[in-house]
């Protein structure tokens, strides 16, 4: 039986055949691209659906990236939509600094770049050496000594994985997990920290800064709507 109107037509696509749609091109969807399905709220009547629409309900796998193609001040992504629940942020990072490490600086925004004291941070590190540290109000979240400065090791870089829960909430401040690795002299250093952006606006807006010099090309932030 084919799927139009009762036409036995060789070129449809028939519900007593296998391997049809198996046979098709693959294509990535986008937003425009439209999905067949039928409706269970109106007797499964077929109806069309947009593909971007299953892409940001619920968290759908949207992605936004910052690639340095050569030394930048910053890395920075702007316009992040509000369909996901939670961001996960990722980054490979190398500044220019004349040492084997250099600091990490986060901010956050809705529209703008938030730099006043409403951030909060906690972190805690092994390698070389070892201890913690914290502040209560800052203008960023700030981690010491956490990303590969110029003289590591040729081609070495820190990488970065941090979750901001709920970014798009109203009703409460935004909290952060992370954790950055990177190889330093002859020891591996490890960082896991925690943040908080004291306001209740959503994020929209995410950027990483490196404490002394700027970062190298090849340096990139990813972050995905979760």
């Amino acid at each position: 039986m084919g799927w139009t109107g009762g036409s036995s037509s060789l070129d449809a696509i028939h519900d007593n055949v296998s391997g049809e749609i198996d046979a098709l091109t693959e294509v990535t969807p986008v937003t425009g691209d439209w999905v067949l399905i039928e409706d269970t709220s109106d007797s499964d009547n077929k109806k069309k659906v947009d593909a971007g629409d299953f892409l940001s309900a619920g968290g759908g796998l949207t992605q936004y990236e910052d690639i340095a193609s050569g030394t930048v001040s910053t890395l920075e992504v702007s316009s992040i939509a509000s369909g996901g629940k939670n961001l996960l942020v990722t980054g490979v990072l190398r500044s220019d600094r004349s040492a084997e490490f250099d600091d990490l600086e986060i901010n956050v925004g809705n529209g703008t770049i938030d730099t006043g004291s409403n951030y909060r941070w906690y972190r805690v590190f092994d390698g070389s050496g070892e201890g913690e540290s914290a502040s209560e109000s800052d203008t960023k979240l700030y981690y010491n000594g956490a990303v590969s400065g110029a003289n590591a090791d040729s081609g070495n870089f820190a990488t970065l994985e941090m979750l901001i829960l709920d970014y798009a909430a109203t009703a409460r401040e935004k909290f952060f997990t992370l954790n950055i690795r990177h190889y330093r002299a002859t020891s591996y250093y490890t960082m896991d920290g925690w943040g908080r952006w004291e306001s209740n606006s959503a994020i929209d807006i995410v950027r990483l800064t490196s404490g002394t010099g700027d970062w190298v090309a090849d340096s990139l932030m990813r972050i995905t709507e979760l």
